[in-house]
């Protein structure tokens, strides 16, 4: 099981302060709250989740616990490669035959329960809560990060310097 030394989140503290070229300021995201989101509607059919294992390597996954209670759907941490995919929707379809609504973590050789903390200090010395806007559901409040005032120089979106709005009319145009 991988583990950051205390090298490697030095190392990437480095990278956040002065190295960075490609630092995006809306790449990540705050999965559950999207999960929370989507669990919360009226017309939600959703059984079940893959969460996905390369998110769960750094952040972990006990933000799924709450969310596996509360919509009582099972939650599973799954790979990406076929046979883990594969077996992360056999421990999902397993635990709805069951009638269980749990937490599992398929991808055991690389997620911890807690995650990454030195990559999660990290994150969050360098990124704050920010509004997020999602394809399909729009922008759901508190979902994802976006740079920290100090390192937004080194955003290469350009989310940061401009704060464009635009309002479009779907009347004459046609898709």
């Amino acid at each position: 099981m991988p583990v950051a030394s205390k090298a490697d989140a030095q190392r990437l503290r480095i990278t956040l302060r002065g190295a960075v070229q490609g630092v995006g300021a809306s790449g990540s995201a705050r999965l559950s709250i999207v999960l929370e989101a989507l669990l919360s509607c009226d017309h939600c059919v959703v059984q079940g989740f893959l969460a996905a294992g390369h998110a769960c390597t750094v952040m972990g996954f006990e933000e799924y616990f709450p969310l596996a209670k509360k919509y009582q759907v099972p939650i599973v941490v799954t790979g990406f490669e076929p046979l883990e995919i594969l077996e992360g929707i056999h421990m999902t379809v397993a635990q709805l035959e069951k009638g269980r609504h749990e937490v599992e973590n398929q991808y055991t050789r690389a997620v911890r329960r807690e995650g990454n903390r030195p990559a999660q200090q990290t994150i969050t010395e360098a990124f704050e809560i920010a509004p997020r806007q999602w394809r399909g559901l729009g922008e759901i409040p508190a979902s994802g990060f976006q740079l920290r005032r100090r390192f937004q120089k080194y955003d290469r979106t350009g989310a940061s310097r401009f704060r464009a709005s635009a309002k479009v009319s779907n009347s004459n145009h046609r898709f």
